[in-house]
C-alpha cells in the first residue's frame, strides 16, 4: 500500500510534457487518467500521465486502476482528473485509491492550476492535501 500522511508529489519533466499535451487538447470536465510513477520514501514521483476516460469502457476508476496496476507491475501511484465536479471527485474515494494521489487539473486561460490530494481513511475515506512540486524552469533533471 502507498499510504503516507506526509506525501509529496514531484512531477518529472516527462509528466510535465504529458500535462502540456493533455491540456493542449482542451479535455472536457471530468476527463481522467492514471498517474504512473514510483515512490521513494515520502516522495511520490509522477513520471507519466496516462489518459483513461473513455478507454476504461465499463470499468469505474478503481477497477481501471487495479487492472492497469497489475498490467504494469504496480507502477500506478494515483490518478488525475480535469476540472472535476463533486460527483467525479467522489468516484476516487474508496479502498482502491487509499494512499494514492489524485491530481486535479484546472486549465486557465493563461495558467494551469494543479491540486494534489491523497486519499486517506479515518472511519471514512476523505481527501487530504498533499504537496506538489514541479520541475524548475531551466533545470535538466529528468
Amino acid at each position: 500500500m502507498f499510504y503516507n500522511p506526509d506525501v509529496d508529489m514531484y512531477l518529472t519533466r516527462q509528466a510535465e510534457r504529458d500535462l502540456a499535451m493533455l491540456t493542449a487538447l482542451e479535455p472536457r470536465p471530468g476527463a481522467w487518467g492514471l498517474v504512473i510513477g514510483h515512490r521513494r520514501g515520502p516522495v511520490l514521483f509522477a513520471e507519466r500521465l496516462f489518459p483513461v476516460g473513455a478507454l476504461a469502457g465499463k470499468h469505474e476508476p478503481a477497477a481501471a486502476l487495479e487492472r492497469v496496476s497489475r498490467a504494469v507491475s504496480g507502477e500506478v501511484v494515483g490518478a488525475f482528473i480535469v476540472r472535476p465536479g463533486t460527483r467525479e471527485r467522489r468516484s476516487f474515494l474508496g479502498p482502491g485509491f487509499f494512499g494514492r494521489v489524485l491530481l486535479e487539473i484546472r486549465p486557465r486561460s493563461k495558467s494551469l492550476e494543479l491540486k494534489s490530494r491523497v486519499v486517506e481513511f479515518d472511519g471514512r475515506f476523505y481527501f487530504a492535501a498533499a504537496g506538489l512540486r514541479r520541475p524548475a524552469a531551466g533545470k535538466r533533471h529528468e
